[in-house]
């Protein structure tokens, strides 16, 4: 059995208990071999967040849900932003901080070190409903 993560290829005998663990976790989720994981927000968790963020968390994660797999570098995301490091990290654990507040996942995932090698991603489903809030606002401000 091979297991891909975070770009990492794991091997495991088939016949290993934690081969087989995997497996009866992967038939009680319900889901198929390449189907992707659900979605991190119920709607009404991602209503409730919506209303906690200023612009600038809002900001944060509108240019993170246009390259939503891919993901987006922290330079380049701090460049579109037009602000600093420190800002960065106060906007990413601001939201950290929302989020456990009110005990719910955070919108996006982070993987690397520093602000050249860290990478912003979030799920597609996500991505949606935060391009769909981003439009709604700018439409009723017309």
């Amino acid at each position: 059995m091979k297991i891909e993560a975070n770009s990492q290829v794991f091997t495991l005998k088939d016949r290993e208990p934690l081969a087989k663990t995997i497996l009866n976790l992967l038939h009680a989720s319900g889901r198929s071999p390449g189907q992707s994981p659900p979605a991190v927000f119920g709607k009404n968790d991602f209503a409730r967040l919506w209303e906690q963020l200023n612009d600038g968390y809002r900001g944060m994660l509108y240019e993170i849900s246009k390259r939503p797999v891919a993901g987006i570098n922290q330079k380049e995301l701090q460049d579109l932003l037009k602000i600093e490091w420190e800002k960065m990290r106060g906007l990413s654990n601001g939201i950290a901080r929302i989020c456990a507040r009110l005990g719910i996942e955070k919108p996006f995932r982070t993987e690397g070190y520093n602000e050249f090698t860290r990478v912003y991603r979030m799920d597609k489903d996500t991505a949606a409903t935060v391009q769909k809030r981003m439009a709604d606002k700018k439409s009723r401000s017309r």
